[in-house]
């Protein structure tokens, strides 16, 4: 299946506590893929079970697009005309979870 990423980070930046949203995926042994979010909250109390939470009772999110890990962050890698550097967040990703830094859902 096909899963763009502005598409879940749209439905996840609707989330009152989160400011921002950078979506990616990892490599996985059963989906080829998984999705990871990195989210840049806007309140301090966000949890990860929040943004689980959020995800799995919006209409518009289906279940295989669903993030599997996720990172809360302080900031996300944009370009100086503010375009978001996927890329960037594509290997940050790879070495975040062999490091075991992104949490599971």
């Amino acid at each position: 299946e096909n899963i763009y990423p502005t598409q879940v980070e749209e439905i996840i930046n609707e989330f009152d506590k989160v400011q921002d949203s950078m979506v990616t995926s990892v490599p996985d042994k059963v989906r080829g893929q998984v999705v990871v979010a990195y989210v840049v909250a806007k309140d301090e109390a966000l949890t990860v079970a929040d943004l689980v939470q959020f995800c799995n009772e919006h209409p518009m999110l289906s279940t295989y697009k669903k993030p599997r890990y996720y990172r809360i962050v302080d900031s996300l890698p944009h370009t100086a005309t503010g375009k978001k550097m996927h890329y960037v967040i594509k290997q940050q990703a790879e070495e975040d979870l062999k490091n075991g830094l992104l949490k599971r859902k």
